[in-house]
């Protein structure tokens, strides 16, 4: 096996490199499944336990999840530089991306009661909507359809960024406040965004399968699937929030 071998759809868990050793399995769909199972369980504990942790201040649970957010990022950039350590950081990944949902989930449920079970049932109807029409063959990653997710993604990773320098410089972006149509435009296509790279993560977990993989390859697999899960959730989330004000 030669060269690179993609992986999942997130652009940041973007490719495989060919096993450098001959002991390899094949990538069977019910061991990704597994993993992400256990994966998102992990997750749901982490953040289910914010809301005992910082149950009398909302300001501190939402400090706290933004400081896991940046520990969950450092995990992933570290597993696409070295997918051999995915079988670790897979699960410390969906702790700290538990924390960081929850964390965030806490501090708008005081704002907004109701809104992290609505933000939930609303991340898995769109999962398994984006399921089954890649299931029934309706969604299928094609080099244009790819391209658009990638440069989509890619744009509001750049919108993010020029976002923060110019908060820091004092200029925040108005038309994203709080409220206002210009956020609700916005996190509607940050989540379509998101939900879109779901169908990368289906095309691509579909063709590991039928190869031989290094044995990591499953934890570094569904540690993909939970990089977009977390972004299509925070992005729902913020969606519901600014439509609710």
């Amino acid at each position: 096996m030669t060269g690179h071998l993609k992986a999942v759809g997130s652009p940041l868990l973007a490719h495989v490199p060919a096993p450098t050793r001959p002991s390899t399995v094949t990538l069977a769909v019910p061991k990704v499944i597994g993993a992400t199972v256990w994966l998102l369980l992990l997750s749901c504990v982490s953040g289910y336990a914010i809301w005992f942790l910082f149950a009398d201040d909302a300001t501190l649970a939402r400090n706290f999840g933004f400081g896991a957010g940046v520990v969950a990022f450092s995990f992933a950039f570290i597993a696409s530089l070295k997918p051999q350590l995915s079988t670790w950081l897979a699960p410390l990944y969906a702790v700290a991306g538990g924390l960081f949902m929850g964390g965030l989930a806490f501090a708008f449920e005081a704002r907004y009661p109701g809104i992290a079970l609505q933000t939930v049932l609303a991340t898995a109807c769109v999962f398994v909507v984006m399921l089954a029409l890649y299931l029934a063959g309706w969604l299928r990653a094609t080099p244009r359809f790819r391209l658009a997710v990638y440069v989509a993604t890619a744009g509001i990773a750049l919108a993010y960024l020029v976002a923060i320098v110019l908060s820091l410089l004092g200029m925040p972006v108005g038309w994203l406040r709080e409220g206002s149509w210009g956020a609700v435009l916005w996190f509607g296509f940050v989540s379509l965004t998101a939900a879109l790279n779901l169908v990368l993560d289906f095309e691509r977990i579909d063709n590991l399968r039928r190869q031989p993989q290094p044995d990591y390859i499953n934890w570094y697999v569904a540690m993909g699937l939970m990089v977009t899960l977390v972004w299509l959730y925070i992005s729902i989330l913020r969606l519901i929030a600014n439509l609710r004000r």
